[in-house]
C-alpha cells in the first residue's frame, strides 16, 4: 500500500522526491485509486466508519496523479490499476477482515488475484480499481538545466 495519500502536503512531497532522486532515475507509486465513482463511494464509507484513517488519507484520480508528476518537473512514463475483488475482500484484513472469516483463505485469495488479472485488461472495467500504480521519470536535464558532471 501507498503512502502519499498520508501525507498532508503532496506538492511538498513530490518536490522532495523530485529533489532526491538522481537524474533519469524513476518514481514509483502505488495509491489508492478514485477514479470510479462507486468506489469512491465505498472508500468514503470506510473511511468515514473506521479508526485507521485520518483527515489527510485520500484517494487519487490518476489525473492528480499525472498532473502532480508534471507540476514537480517528472515525465511520467506509465500508469496501470490494480485491486478489484481481491484487493476489497483481501487487501487489507486489519480495516476489513472479511477473508478472515472465510474457509480457504490462501486458495481464495489467489483465485481472486486471477479474476483481477483479467478485470483489469478488461477496458470499461479497468477504471473499477481501488488502487493506481503510476510511474514517472525525472528528466536528465530537468527543467532545462544544464547538467554538469
Amino acid at each position: 500500500r501507498g503512502s502519499l495519500h498520508h501525507v498532508s502536503s503532496r506538492e511538498k512531497a513530490f518536490a522532495e522526491a523530485f529533489r532526491v532522486l538522481a537524474p533519469g532515475g524513476v518514481l514509483a507509486l502505488t495509491e489508492p485509486s478514485d477514479d470510479f465513482l462507486p468506489v469512491r463511494w465505498a472508500r468514503a464509507v470506510l473511511y468515514s466508519i473506521s479508526s485507521k484513517f485520518d483527515k489527510h488519507d485520500r484517494a487519487f484520480r490518476a489525473r492528480e496523479v499525472r498532473s502532480f508528476f508534471v507540476q514537480s518537473g517528472f515525465e511520467p512514463v506509465a500508469f496501470k490499476r490494480f485491486g478489484y475483488l481481491s484487493y476489497l475482500i483481501c487487501g487489507f484484513p486489519d480495516v476489513l477482515p472479511i477473508i478472515l472469516w472465510l474457509p480457504g483463505k490462501v486458495a481464495l485469495t489467489r483465485a481472486l488475484i486471477s479474476v483481477d488479472r483479467v478485470l483489469s485488461r478488461v477496458p470499461g472495467l479497468r477504471v473499477a480499481s481501488f488502487h493506481l500504480m503510476a510511474l514517472a521519470r525525472k528528466p536528465v536535464n530537468p527543467r532545462g538545466r544544464r547538467q554538469t558532471g
